[in-house]
């Protein structure tokens, strides 16, 4: 099985708002977000959630890596993930590796 990295950004737009990794084919995987987000985003959803609900249509799933096992796209995802971070995109993850998160700490003081 073949386990892609993928990231999400508006249409047109370089940086990436989200990163994750998945054995589907990324579009399938952006409508489930989609969909997950109508459905479960409530009176409180998250700031992805948010996102994707304010951009209808305008959101686009890009792959980053491949890898050959769930554990190999796992330590993808979290590395594109940082990358992303050092490069100074607004990813909207609800959970940052620590390494990343250490690293947006030291970026806003």
């Amino acid at each position: 099985m073949t386990y892609t990295v993928y990231g999400l950004r508006l249409k047109g737009e370089v940086g990436a708002k989200y990163v994750g990794q998945t054995a589907k084919p990324i579009g399938a995987r952006l409508r489930i977000h989609v969909s997950e987000a109508k459905a479960y985003g409530g009176w409180n959803p998250t700031r992805f959630q948010a996102w994707l609900r304010a951009n209808p249509g305008q959101v686009e799933a890009f792959p980053i890596s491949q890898h050959d096992t769930r554990e190999a796209a796992v330590a993808g995802e979290r590395a594109a993930v940082e990358m992303c971070i050092a490069l100074g995109h607004d990813l909207l993850q609800r959970s940052l590796t620590v390494a990343a998160r250490k690293r947006v700490l030291e970026m806003a003081a």
